[in-house]
């Protein structure tokens, strides 16, 4: 077994969602001279940070920017991830979004070839590395549900790809119910939660000092519009004791 040896509090997990891998550039990013070339700098530097820490990256959803790339794009994928990875899908992962036709979709394939566990719905799974955690899956249509079996020696971990959001990273018009505040009551239970689809960062409790879970949204991992100039794409550290630090990365 590897060990990681970064503390009393260690490193325990790399936390990555809104990855959108594309095989053209978004247009903002057309002066790029190899769109390939900067979506694996990026791609290299997690691999990098999960190697530091000797732990495993797990994915909040939307890997692809669409369910069906060619096959160049897919393969530079299987190049470019490390080795079993955690992760669930989103809805751009998905063919019509629907989680039943998984099998057709390239992130299946990435299953397939050993690259990803799948996180399932109800089917929580403990995490490899030889650290107490368990991640529980809610792909792309799926509720979050409160756990109530939640064990005192071990990690609760949420994995969510389901929109959230706070007065400074809504839309007009978004859902009520997917604001920040009241979205606690579903999370009840966990000890952190990592949650994908929202473009926009949205962190809270990352430290833990109020009652609650940490919970921990990067944000899209490349800037692939005009209004994201001044985004900063990150990448979560989740420790032993469920905090969160946030890593941005070398952009």
């Amino acid at each position: 077994m590897r060990q990681n040896r970064n503390g009393s509090n260690p490193v325990i997990a790399l936390l990555v969602s809104d990855i959108h891998l594309s095989h053209k550039s978004p247009l903002v990013r057309s002066c790029e001279d190899d769109w390939y070339d900067c979506m694996r700098r990026q791609l290299q530097e997690i691999r990098g940070i999960a190697d530091e820490y000797l732990c495993p990256i797990v994915f909040g959803g939307d890997i692809f920017d669409k369910w069906n790339p060619p096959p160049e794009l897919i393969n530079f994928a299987i190049e470019c991830l490390p080795n079993q990875c955690y992760g669930i899908p989103g809805q751009h992962d998905l063919p019509n979004h629907r989680w039943l036709d998984i099998g057709k979709s390239a992130f299946w394939t990435l299953c397939q070839a050993g690259k990803i566990i799948l996180l399932r719905p109800d089917e929580p799974v403990e995490s490899g590395y030889g650290y107490p955690v368990r991640f529980h899956g809610f792909p792309w249509g799926f509720p979050v549900k409160p756990l109530t079996d939640a064990k005192d020696l071990i990690l609760e971990v949420a994995v969510v790809h389901s929109y959230i959001w706070t007065d400074e990273t809504g839309y007009p018009g978004a859902d009520k119910e997917k604001r920040l505040g009241k979205y606690l009551k579903q999370l009840k239970g966990y000890d952190a939660i990592l949650f994908g689809d929202n473009h926009s960062p949205v962190t809270w409790n990352l430290q833990r000092k109020k009652e609650g879970p940490a919970i921990f949204n990067p944000g899209t991992f490349y800037r692939r519009k005009s209004d994201e100039i001044n985004h900063k794409p990150r990448v979560g550290l989740l420790r032993a004791d469920g905090t969160i630090e946030q890593r941005y990365l070398d952009v």
